[in-house]
């Protein structure tokens, strides 16, 4: 498992965490009761967020060096996924409740793919054969979501565990970054002169460029 510089300084500086790496892979199920009216209602979003922090995300929740966000932006705020969890990796979290269609996923997939590290799906049973059948998260891992009426409880389940994402793009990753925080990086490095009056997006490419030279650089001197 790689753990890519960008992501580390983005992680560092952004969300003001460590550089450590934890993945989550296996997920243990999880129930969390729900009143009747919601039940009657379909299983909410706001249901299935309360099972996440009780059992997938808790570990992260519990753990000082992993800030977990609620409706990070990316894309300069095209997208937004549900929850995200930043400690050196960036792992997201997309729900999809009994409410939901599937709709959007194929082109939110596609943005959360250029920037995250681990992706989960969590979506309901009525779901879940239709978003198996999307290409564009066949590296996600799928959480079920399960309504337990006898039991007025939501029910989490492992379907699939994640697989790290290799396609994550450098500059959307960057782009996560306030200006004045690429350029400090940049200053950092020597590599600010030049760039300072230069447009957001052209700074984070510039700067995804740098941080993955210094890295090869760094790398090449282990061997």
């Amino acid at each position: 498992m790689r753990m890519d510089p960008l992501t580390t300084c983005v992680c560092m500086g952004r969300f003001g965490r460590s550089s450590k790496l934890i993945c989550r892979g296996h997920v243990e199920c999880c129930s969390v009761l729900i009143d009747n009216e919601a039940m009657g209602n379909g299983v909410r979003d706001m249901d299935i967020r309360s099972a996440l922090r009780k059992g997938a995300l808790k570990s992260f929740i519990d753990d000082p060096q992993t800030r977990v966000i609620e409706e990070l932006g990316i894309h300069q705020g095209a997208f937004r996924i549900d929850i995200a969890a930043v400690n050196g990796a960036l792992h997201g979290y997309e729900i999809k409740s009994e409410i939901d269609d599937l709709s959007r996923l194929p082109a939110q997939a596609k943005a959360y793919n250029t920037v995250f590290s681990f992706l989960t799906l969590i979506v309901h049973e009525n779901h879940l054969d239709a978003a198996l059948e999307l290409s564009e998260i066949a590296r996600w891992g799928v959480l079920l979501v399960k309504k337990e009426s006898t039991r007025r409880s939501v029910r989490l389940l492992t379907v699939r565990e994640s697989i790290q994402n290799g396609h994550v793009d450098p500059t959307a990753v960057s782009m996560l970054l306030w200006r004045d925080e690429m350029l400090g990086l940049l200053e950092e490095r020597g590599a600010d002169c030049g760039v300072r009056s230069k447009p957001r997006r052209e700074l984070a490419r510039v700067l995804s460029n740098v941080l993955f030279d210094c890295w090869r650089v760094a790398q090449s001197a282990m061997y």
